[in-house]
């Protein structure tokens, strides 16, 4: 009964001036600034409360850039936090969304759906086991069920660090690069030089202990 935030083309032309986005985050508030610099009347079902979440952790809340272009439009939003959808209808050409704190929102536009992706993960879920819906790896983010398989990107996750913005994970490329080359055998000096270069141009996390509370990344 939504259109996934995937599958829009243009916000400003997006049909009719009111429209309803299901779920927040970064897509869900990415979607209601553009609509709103669109002309368009927004309704955001938060089903938490990431306008007030504040975390210096951008894997968790809401990235600085994304807060500073909501605060421009914020005061023109119609604004359900901690309300989930529950339900989207559609009859005689109106769509009725229901949620848990008994709002109904009857439209004539087709809501979007900016409840989350599939990631590329899924293609090669079964190399992993998993807990939580992220996958397990060790140190060297090798799968702890697959030898010599190594992930990199953001669904990578070691404890409550979460490594899913570009400006993290490749913090960790150099880790599974350096793992890499040691066990097909490259030479130790090529090694150690390369490392270091990507050190010395913070590029290469290995003290997690960084990001157990605040993140210093």
């Amino acid at each position: 009964m939504c259109v996934h935030f995937s599958e829009i083309e243009s916000f400003e032309d997006y049909p009719r001036d009111d429209v309803a986005i299901v779920g927040a985050y970064e897509s869900g508030f990415d979607a209601a600034v553009n609509l709103s610099h669109a002309g368009k009347q927004v309704t955001i079902f938060d089903g938490e409360s990431y306008v007030e979440l504040v975390n210096s952790d951008s894997s968790y809340s809401l990235s600085p850039f994304t807060r500073d272009r909501l605060a421009e439009v914020f005061d023109d939003l119609i604004y359900h936090k901690n309300t989930k959808v529950t339900q989207v209808q559609f009859q005689d050409g109106i769509y009725s969304i229901e949620t848990d704190q008994d709002i109904t929102l009857t439209t004539k536009t087709k809501p979007i759906c900016c409840n989350g992706f599939d990631s590329s993960l899924t293609l090669v879920k079964d190399f992993f086991d998993f807990h939580e819906d992220y996958p397990l790896i060790n140190g060297m983010d090798e799968s702890t069920k697959t030898e010599n398989f190594f992930l990199v990107g953001p669904q990578v996750k070691h404890s409550e660090a979460l490594f899913c913005f570009v400006y993290k994970y490749r913090q960790r490329f150099a880790i599974v690069a350096e793992k890499i080359a040691k066990r097909i055998g490259s030479p130790e000096r090529l090694i150690e030089e390369t490392i270091e270069e990507y050190k010395s141009n913070n590029f290469y996390l290995d003290d997690l202990s960084c990001c157990d509370n605040e993140c210093s990344c």
